[in-house]
């Protein structure tokens, strides 16, 4: 049921890098090959209109991402958690042996 939680994580990741971080990237790219580094790094560049603009571009992806693959998946660990597996909450029960590959007896001596 929940395989479908790909796609939007992959979505909201896409969203991200494609609308966010690729563009901003690429100006502070360019105001650092033109200005320098500093100003790149400075205050002034990193709330300039322009990265404002696209820092709230990336809202939309991460929503996608939120809502459509982490509660998903936060759902059935809290199912997981709430309405265990009859069979693995036998206190005491042993575990199939075909699980495990024994090369000789723990008590055995060589």
């Amino acid at each position: 049921m929940l395989i479908w939680c790909q796609y939007p994580l992959n979505i909201g990741l896409t969203w991200m890098a494609f609308l966010n971080l690729f563009p901003l990237g690429i100006l502070q790219l360019y105001t650092a090959v033109g200005t320098g580094y500093w100003h790149a790094r400075s205050v002034d560049f990193l709330l300039s209109p322009w990265i404002n603009v696209l820092e709230w571009s990336r809202l939309p992806g991460d929503i996608v991402f939120i809502f459509g693959g982490a509660l998903p998946l936060v759902w059935l660990c809290w199912r997981a958690l709430r309405y265990p597996h009859r069979r693995r909450s036998v206190a005491g029960a042993e575990l199939p042996r075909h699980l495990f590959t024994y090369t000789s007896d723990p008590g055995e001596t060589q």
